[in-house]
Order: structure tokens, then sequence, then C-alpha cells
């Protein structure tokens, strides 16, 4: 499949969430996130998958899981500088490197905690009140 191909089909999927404040490279990001998730897929249960179907299990396993993290008011007061896409790649990466770190399944929670700590520029009021209410 194409990586046009590929592009259509994440913008689709995406559009269902009400996300589509992607950029061509994020994109790009998400194609190879699904790229990923589709090799481990095949390695977990050492079958051929088709990438639709990785997608689809991507989007359902992976991508909902931090969005319901990230989806959250004010998420935009913790990351003024970041569009929501952003956040998620950059959760997603937290989360990936801090289970190899550990060496262990992380939850996304702890993740998003520590992308917090590492890349909000939000006050550390903000941060507080939003651990209180949401952690």
């Amino acid at each position: 499949m194409t990586d046009a191909k590929k592009k259509e089909r994440i913008k689709n999927i995406l559009s269902t969430d009400g996300l589509n404040d992607y950029s061509d490279s994020d994109l790009k990001s998400l194609i190879k996130h699904v790229d990923t998730h589709l090799y481990f897929l095949g390695k977990q249960y050492k079958i051929q998958m088709s990438w639709d179907d990785a997608l689809f299990s991507w989007f359902e396993n992976v991508y909902s899981m931090i969005v319901r993290e990230i989806n959250i008011p004010f998420v935009e007061k913790l990351f003024p500088d970041k569009r929501l896409t952003e956040v998620y790649l950059g959760l997603s990466d937290t989360w990936y490197y801090l289970t190899l770190e550990l060496d262990k399944e992380v939850d996304v929670k702890i993740a998003f905690r520590k992308y917090i700590n590492l890349h909000s520029r939000a006050n550390t009021i903000l941060k507080f009140i939003f651990y209180i209410f949401y952690m």
C-alpha cells in the first residue's frame, strides 16, 4: 500500500474521533506508528496481518487509550504551544520508551505524568490541579 493511501486511511479513522489538527509530518509519524504496531502484532501472534487490520488495532488499542488521557478539559493550558496531535505523538513516544526503560508494561497515566513533567510549560499550580482531578 502506498503512503498516500495510508495517509488517507489514517485521516479517515482520525476523523471519526474529531482529530483533524495534524500536519503532513504528523501523518508520516502516524504511519510509522501503525507500521510498528503491525510489526509487533505479527511478531506476537505469528500471523500475517493487513495494514488496514493493524490500523484498526492501533486505533482501538493504542491511539484511543492515549487520546482518552489527553482529551480532557484544559490540556491546551498544559501545552499551549502544542497541537493535540503533537501531544499524542509525544505521549506515545514517552509511553513506549518508559516501558522499555522499566522493562514492564506502564500505565498510560504514569507516562502522561512524565510527559507533563518533561514538556509542559504550565505553572506548577496548574499541574498540581491537573494531578488532583485527572490522575
